[in-house]
C-alpha cells in the first residue's frame, strides 16, 4: 500500500513541477527564512535554496510530529479556475488507509510548524496542510472580493472535495487551525460541501472585511494591517479607508442564516470577550444552533490571555457556579464517525464576567444556553447634557455637549479588544480624563447589580463643521475604588447617517443621527459600581484616525480641527441600549 501511495504522489508532483515559479532564498523572505532555520535544504551546497530544494527537504522533526515516518508528498491542489495551491500531505505510518484527513489551510505557509496535529499519523489520521491564495507565491490575483476573502467559499469546497476523491482518503475532512489558520475554514462552512465532516477552529472568524478590517464601515487598526500584510493590497495611501465595494454586514448575517439552513457540518470555535474577532463566532453559532452541531466557548481573555486586570490580576476569579454542557463528541471522534448522543443541542458556552475584586459579588462563571442571543429586555440609558447618564430621558430643549476634535493629536487606544495580546483587554481608561476631547456620562452608583447579555448598541445624536468626521464610544464599569474597566468599544463615521449605502458629507450644524453596533459581551454591573460611556473621535491603534474630510486626502498635514457635538435632547436623544438580563 506504501508503495503504492509513493507512486502516486510522485505522478501528482510531476504533473504539478510546471506550476512552480522562479523563486528563491534571493528574491523570496519566506525561502529565506527556510535556509537560515534549515541549512540542509540547500541540496547542492550553493547557498542558495530554490523552490524545487525548499519543496524537497522536509526536516526531520517535522515528520516526527505528525507521526507519518517519512511518508509525505508534495501536491498541487486544482481549484475551479484552473490555478492550484500547494499542499503537503503526511500520511500514517501504520495501516493500510484509506483515513480521515485532518486539513489546516494555512495563512502563515504551509511550512509552519503547528501544534494542533501533532501525533496525527499515530492516532490514524491523514494531515494535510495547504497554503491559502495569497500565500501561494502572488499568483492568485483573482480574488472575488478581497476584504471578504469570498473566494474561501469556492477555495475550500475544491480543496475538500479533492482530497475526498483521493484513494488514500475515507471521505471524512475537517479543519483544524487557530486566528490566521482558522479563517478560510471559518470562511468554508457555508459552502455546504459533502465530504466536509467537521470544522474545529478557535480565536478567528471568516468574514475578513465584517470581523478583521472594519467596524461599522471603520477601518480597524491592528488587524486590518495583518490582513493586507497576508498579500491581500488593502493598505490604502489615502483617508479615511473606505470599504471598495459597499459595507453591508446585514446582508451578510442573512447570507449565513440562509446557507446556514443546509449546514451538517459540525462547527467548533472557541474565543474571548477581548479577542478582537468574538462577534464572528457568535454571528456563526446564532446562523447554526438549529443544526444541534454548532458549540462555541467565549471565556474572560484575549486572542490569547489577558491583560490590564485591576490590582495586575492575570484572570478573572471564578465563584464556583461554573455551568456545564453536554459534551459534544471531540473533532478526532467525530472524524471516525462518532454519532451525536440522543438529544444533543448546539450550545454556547460563555464567562459571565462580574466585579473581579468581590468575592461575594454576582457573575464571574461560566453560563450555557442553546439559543443566541439570548432572551433580554432593552436597557435604555440616555445621555445628559449634565454628564450623567440614566433610564430618565433628557428633558434640556437645547441640551448638548461639544469639544474640539483634532486628528492631528489623536486619544490613544487604552485596552480593548484591538490587539492579538499585550495591548487588549479591560485596561483602566482614567488617562483619558485628561483630555479635552473625551466626554464622560456616567450613572448614579448602581443600587442593585445590573447584568447583561448580548449586543450593545449606541444611538447617537451629532452635528459636526467638518464635512465627515469620526465618533468613538466605549462601555466602561467604573469601580468604587474609581478603576474604569473598558467593557466595549466602537467606532463610525458622519458620513454613514443615511446607512451604508448612501454615505454623504455632513453640513455644519445640522443635526444627524448615527447607529453604531457595540458588538457583544456578558457582564454584571455590580451594586455599588457606575455604568460609564466615553465618547470622543479617535482611539489612536484601535481605529484610523480620521482626518474630518469627505473627500479622502494623503496625510494629516492640512487635515482641519472640527467642532463636534453630542446631542441630549428631548428630540434628539442620544441612548445607550444594553441587552439586561435577570442577575443570576
Amino acid at each position: 500500500m506504501k508503495s503504492f501511495l509513493i507512486i502516486l504522489f510522485s505522478f501528482v508532483l510531476i504533473q504539478a513541477a510546471g506550476a512552480a515559479e522562479d523563486r528563491t532564498s534571493l528574491n523570496n523572505g519566506e525561502l529565506k527564512t527556510y535556509l537560515e532555520k534549515y541549512p540542509a535544504s540547500d541540496a547542492d551546497g550553493d547557498g542558495l535554496l530554490t523552490d524545487g530544494e525548499y519543496t524537497a527537504y522536509l526536516p526531520q522533526p517535522i515528520l516526527d510530529r505528525y507521526g507519518t515516518n517519512g511518508i509525505h508528498r508534495s501536491v498541487e491542489i486544482p481549484l475551479r479556475d484552473g490555478l492550484t495551491v500547494p499542499a503537503e500531505v503526511y500520511l500514517p505510518a501504520n495501516g493500510e488507509g484509506p483515513w480521515p484527513v485532518i486539513l489546516t489551510r494555512a495563512e502563515y505557509g504551509r511550512w509552519r510548524e503547528l501544534d494542533v496535529p501533532v501525533g496525527c499519523g499515530q492516532r490514524g489520521f491523514a494531515y494535510v496542510i495547504h497554503d491559502t491564495r495569497e500565500w501561494d507565491r502572488g499568483r492568485h490575483a483573482n480574488w472575488i472580493e478581497k476584504e471578504s476573502s469570498l473566494n474561501e467559499l469556492e477555495d475550500g469546497y475544491d480543496v475538500v472535495e479533492w482530497l475526498a476523491a483521493q484513494p488514500w482518503c475515507n471521505g471524512r475532512i475537517g479543519t483544524v487551525g487557530g486566528s490566521g489558520h482558522g479563517y478560510a475554514a471559518a470562511m468554508m462552512i457555508w459552502s455546504n460541501i459533502p465530504h466536509y465532516t467537521v470544522n474545529g477552529i478557535k480565536n478567528t472568524a471568516g468574514n475578513v472585511k465584517y470581523y478583521w478590517c472594519f467596524h461599522n464601515g471603520v477601518r480597524r487598526g491592528t488587524s486590518y494591517n495583518w490582513i493586507g500584510a497576508r498579500g491581500a493590497s488593502l493598505i490604502s495611501t489615502n483617508l479615511p479607508t473606505l470599504p471598495s465595494v459597499p459595507y453591508d454586514y446585514d446582508a451578510w448575517l442573512t447570507f449565513i442564516r440562509e446557507r446556514g439552513q443546509d449546514v451538517h457540518t459540525w462547527y467548533f470555535n472557541n474565543t474571548g470577550w477581548f479577542d478582537p474577532m468574538s462577534e464572528g463566532a457568535l454571528d456563526d453559532f446564532a446562523a447554526l444552533q438549529h443544526t444541534g452541531r454548532a458549540f462555541v466557548t467565549v471565556e474572560p481573555r484575549c486572542h490569547g490571555g489577558l491583560n490590564g486586570m485591576p490590582g495586575e490580576m492575570k484572570r478573572f476569579p471564578t465563584h464556583g457556579k461554573n455551568a456545564v454542557a453536554d459534551a459534544p463528541p471531540s473533532t478526532e471522534d467525530i472524524l471516525k464517525g462518532a454519532e451525536a448522543p440522543e438529544g444533543l443541542a448546539s450550545t454556547l458556552t460563555y464567562f459571565l464576567m462580574g466585579d473581579v475584586l468581590d468575592p461575594e459579588a454576582p457573575g464571574n462563571h461560566t453560563m450555557i444556553t442553546h439559543e443566541w442571543p439570548v432572551p433580554h429586555e432593552p436597557l435604555a440609558l440616555y445621555l445628559h447634557a449634565g454628564g450623567s447618564l440614566s433610564t430618565n430621558p433628557p428633558v434640556e430643549v437645547d441640551g448638548s455637549r461639544s469639544y474640539d476634535y483634532n486628528p492631528n493629536h489623536p486619544a490613544p487606544t487604552i485596552g480593548g479588544h484591538h490587539d492579538w495580546g499585550t495591548f487588549s483587554g479591560p485596561w483602566d481608561q482614567r488617562p483619558l480624563r485628561e483630555r479635552d476631547d473625551v466626554l464622560y456620562f456616567v450613572t448614579e452608583p448602581l443600587t442593585e447589580p445590573v447584568a447583561i447579555t448580548g449586543k450593545l448598541r449606541m444611538n447617537l445624536f451629532f452635528s459636526s463643521d467638518a464635512r465627515d468626521t469620526a465618533f468613538v464610544v466605549k462601555v466602561i464599569d467604573i469601580y468604587p475604588d474609581g478603576f474604569e474597566f473598558i467593557v466595549r468599544e466602537s467606532a463610525g463615521m458622519g458620513r454613514y447617517h443615511s446607512g451604508y449605502e448612501h454615505p454623504s458629507a455632513l453640513e455644519n450644524g445640522k443635526i444627524y443621527e448615527l447607529d453604531l453596533d457595540l458588538w457583544s459581551t456578558a457582564i454584571v454591573f455590580n451594586k455599588g459600581h457606575r455604568i460609564g460611556l466615553i465618547v470622543t473621535s479617535s482611539s489612536d491603534k484601535s481605529y484610523e484616525i480620521h482626518p474630518n474630510t469627505f473627500e479622502q486626502i494623503a496625510g494629516y498635514s492640512n487635515a482641519p480641527v472640527a467642532r463636534n457635538t453630542i446631542y441630549s435632547a428631548p428630540e434628539h436623544a442620544s441612548v445607550l441600549i444594553l441587552p439586561q438580563v435577570p442577575v443570576p
